[in-house]
């Protein structure tokens, strides 16, 4: 499985987001990134290191064969680990529904 480590050089990196609270539908908060205007606030997200994942594949289906095999292949046999900071899904603009659409999983990790 091809990652790449992420270093970041700020010690905050700034976001504007509209947040997406929990609902028995979406049991996870979800942020959607963007342009600060009308109702988006800015989050802060502290400097972490991240184990990027590429994704190439129709969605919904990629994304979560993708979440699987990072957590059955990648984290057993990796010297990392998730340190329980912020993960993102990126999706770029595109058909989503195309076998080659390209997207990204970033997920906050620690050596273990």
């Amino acid at each position: 499985m091809l990652y790449q480590l992420a270093f970041p050089e700020d010690e905050i990196s700034v976001v504007p987001v509209k947040n997406q609270p929990m609902t028995q539908d979406m049991p996870f908060p979800a942020g959607i990134g963007g342009d600060i205007a009308g109702d988006l606030t800015i989050e802060e997200i502290p400097a972490l290191t991240w184990a990027i994942f590429k994704c190439t594949g129709a969605m919904p289906n990629a994304i979560q064969e993708l979440w699987h095999r990072i957590y059955s292949e990648f984290f057993p046999t990796s010297e990392y680990q998730p340190c329980g900071g912020i993960d993102f899904e990126v999706y770029p603009e595109g058909d989503i529904h195309s076998p080659n659409y390209e997207s990204e999983i970033w997920i906050s990790v620690a050596k273990k």
